[in-house]
């Protein structure tokens, strides 16, 4: 049996540990990091992913990026996904006929993620053209940056020919030793104090506390003026049924008060991402 590793690449805090943690030996090296760029991302992402490309490629690991497409321009084309006939839907909000809020189902991460990682592995990686079977003898190791504190992200892959592991929170079998964020972040700084790092998220995913939008208002203002203005456009697009929203209130992102944001207590919504490949 061939194993073949690779590691899928969010740029954010824990997937970034687990690349550089591979490239210091203190994990396997993968023949391959593969980045999805939703191109949406916030430029920190971009950043890190530019900061670590160097380190990545001197070790003689292919960096590669895979594209579907543009999250942004594809949800607000009224053709379907850019001209592609069709449109991966984000978990946007939205109030229900009897009045109830609710969360519409997503494709995105299984469009822009899962889909567009699979193809680059196939092709690049494995060399299989299209159409071509993977060969039974062949496993794919696919490392996913999910720490400890968020292990119920963890997922089968639902490809037969590849195993999703998470070195941060399932190997300690293998003498790999567990690690929350927090762990992931210091040792970026002890190891990369050149790296910086923060979390892998589209800059209008609605997977974000009140926090986090604060935040963004606060230290991306140019990233959070994005998102209002999509926010505002998606309600004017013929293919959704009801009014969508990027905010858990289900009212315009503009008007959200986050002043007392911090105070608020409002959980992280990355536990319910199933795919668990956003935000790492």
């Amino acid at each position: 049996m061939s194993i073949v590793r690779v590691i899928s690449y969010g740029a954010g805090v824990q997937s970034t540990a687990v690349v550089l943690r591979s490239l210091n030996g203190e994990l396997p090296l993968p023949d391959a990091v593969v980045f999805a760029d939703t191109g949406w991302e916030p430029q920190t992402v971009y950043d890190t992913l530019e900061a670590t490309r160097p380190l990545i490629e001197a070790a003689g690991v292919p960096l590669l990026i895979a594209r579907t497409g543009n999250i942004r321009e594809d949800a607000l084309a009224e053709d379907g996904a850019g001209g592609r006939g069709r449109f991966a839907a984000m978990p946007l909000f939205t109030n229900n006929l009897a009045g109830e809020r609710s969360m519409m189902r997503r494709q995105c991460t299984n469009e822009y993620k899962i889909r567009a990682i699979e193809k680059m592995v196939r092709s690049e990686v494995l060399g299989i053209k299209k159409r071509g079977r993977v060969p039974k003898d062949v496993r794919v190791e696919q490392s996913i940056g999910i720490s400890t504190d968020e292990a119920s992200r963890m997922k089968p892959n639902r490809r037969p020919w590849i195993d999703n592991v998470w070195p941060l929170c399932d190997m300690p079998q293998r003498g790999y030793p567990l690690f929350n964020r927090a762990k992931c972040k210091s040792w970026i700084d002890e190891h990369h104090p050149n790296i910086l790092v923060a979390k892998s998220a589209c800059i209008g995913c609605p997977f974000r506390s009140d926090a986090e939008w604060r935040e963004m208002k606060i230290e991306r203002p140019d990233d959070f003026a994005d998102a209002v203005d999509f926010d505002n456009r998606i309600r004017g697009l013929a293919k959704m049924e009801s009014p969508v929203y990027l905010h858990r209130s289900a009212t315009p992102l503009g008007d959200v008060d986050f002043s007392n944001a911090a105070d608020l207590g409002q959980g992280d919504l990355f536990d319910n991402e199933c795919e668990g490949m956003c935000g790492v």
